[in-house]
Order: structure tokens, then C-alpha cells, then sequence
């Protein structure tokens, strides 16, 4: 899913330069030198993509891409599932060892 990756834009927008000259700094856009781009303030330059992408978070190491405004939400599901996950091993693990504590190890193969 795309996280949110801005085109590239060569011409500063009309709207940055409204609100420039209105003081509202949060709704223009500034010149990146590693992109070569006009970029919204709320907007990051990346190197992991060499993108710039909305609302940029991190680069997730386990899907390998950037999470940003547009996929933060699916980002915070798989994080959740993660966990749910996690919590549910080591639940049957602690259920396991509490049987065997009580009724003493017997191998399936005998």
C-alpha cells in the first residue's frame, strides 16, 4: 500500500506562497535539496526509499517499507496482531509447563 509518497514538484505551489504571506507556516511547502522537490512541511524525505513521503513515521524492518499517513493505520493492525500473538505463546507455553508440573511429563511415543 502506498504509505503516502509525494510527486515531485519543481514550482513552488501557489497555495505555499499564500500562506507564506499570510503567516501560516504549517500549510507551506519548503524546498528539499536531497529530493530535488517542493515538499508540504508535514511531509519527510526518506533515503531507505529515496521518496518524500506525507506523515512519514519509519521504515518497518519486517515489511521493508515506509510507513507514512496513508498505510500508519494497516502499520498499527500488524503491530497489534504481533502482539496478540505473542501474548497467546506465551500463554500456551505457561499452560504447558503448569500440566506437566501437575501430572508429570509422559512422551507421546511410549
Amino acid at each position: 500500500r502506498d504509505p503516502g509518497i509525494l510527486r515531485r514538484v519543481n514550482q513552488e505551489p501557489n497555495e505555499s506562497k499564500e500562506a507564506r504571506e499570510k503567516k501560516q507556516h504549517r500549510k507551506t511547502w519548503m524546498w528539499n535539496d536531497q529530493a530535488h522537490t517542493w515538499k508540504p512541511t508535514m511531509a519527510s524525505y526518506d533515503n531507505d526509499v529515496n521518496a518524500v513521503v506525507r506523515g512519514f513515521d519509519h521504515v518497518c524492518p519486517f515489511t521493508g517499507t515506509a510507513i507514512g499517513a496513508n498505510n500508519l493505520r494497516s502499520f498499527h493492525a500488524f503491530t497489534l496482531s504481533i502482539n496478540i500473538l505473542i501474548y497467546y505463546t506465551i500463554g500456551v507455553a505457561i499452560w504447558g509447563l503448569y500440566s506437566v508440573a501437575r501430572d508429570g511429563y509422559t512422551s507421546p511415543f511410549e
